[in-house]
């Protein structure tokens, strides 16, 4: 019998996307979470819009292994779709886990009990919490405030410390320019809704 998270994440009608994802990452135990901007490689926004990073969730599972977990727009006023891909890379420096390609800011948080944190752990308190029912700002934006969300979620849960979920809270709403090493921007973050 599959588990309530199972079910959830697999559900055809949900708004999930797994095609990336293997069951067995379930079991997998999360060392750290790395919460990764996006280079915007031309500096340009969308729809009259300033510059923005599209941000995602790494959870590490080994020294070259994550889940990423990625927050994605759907059409305005469509739910999003929180989109799980396992993601390896054996050329990166177990000293740079936050090997995903276009990265040009990671905050990097340990797991406060790595031995009780599973990847499946970590996906239903999203589904307990709600946060795969998301709906993006109008403008299309809205996946840093689904992580500065989360990211209060896992220190209420004592999966990060609330030092570092603050550490999450002051990076994201910020503009971090290309190329990298150019000093970061205050950036207005747009909120979504749960539902």
């Amino acid at each position: 019998m599959a588990s309530t998270v199972e079910a959830r994440i697999y559900d055809c009608d949900g708004n999930w996307g797994t095609r990336g994802f293997r069951k067995a990452s379930l079991a997998s135990p999360v060392s750290a979470f790395h919460f990764v901007a996006h280079a915007n490689v031309d500096n340009l926004g969308g729809d009259g819009q300033p510059p923005t990073n599209h941000w995602t969730l790494l959870l590490q599972t080994d020294t070259h292994a994550a889940v990423r977990l990625d927050m994605s727009p759907g059409d305005i006023g469509r739910p999003g779709m929180l989109i799980l891909e396992d993601v390896k890379d054996t050329s990166a420096s177990p000293a740079d886990a936050s090997f995903p390609d276009d990265r040009i800011h990671v905050v990097s948080v340990p797991v406060i009990s790595e031995s009780e944190t599973t990847v499946e752990h970590i996906l239903a308190l999203i589904v307990r919490e709600g946060r795969d029912n998301y709906i993006f700002a109008p403008v299309g934006e809205g996946c840093r405030f689904w992580l500065y969300t989360f990211a209060h979620d896992l220190g209420v849960e004592d999966i990060i410390s609330f030092e570092d979920a603050e550490r999450v809270h002051t990076a994201l709403p910020k503009y971090y320019l290309y190329p990298p090493g150019t000093p970061a921007v205050q950036r207005p973050m747009a909120e979504g809704r749960f539902f």
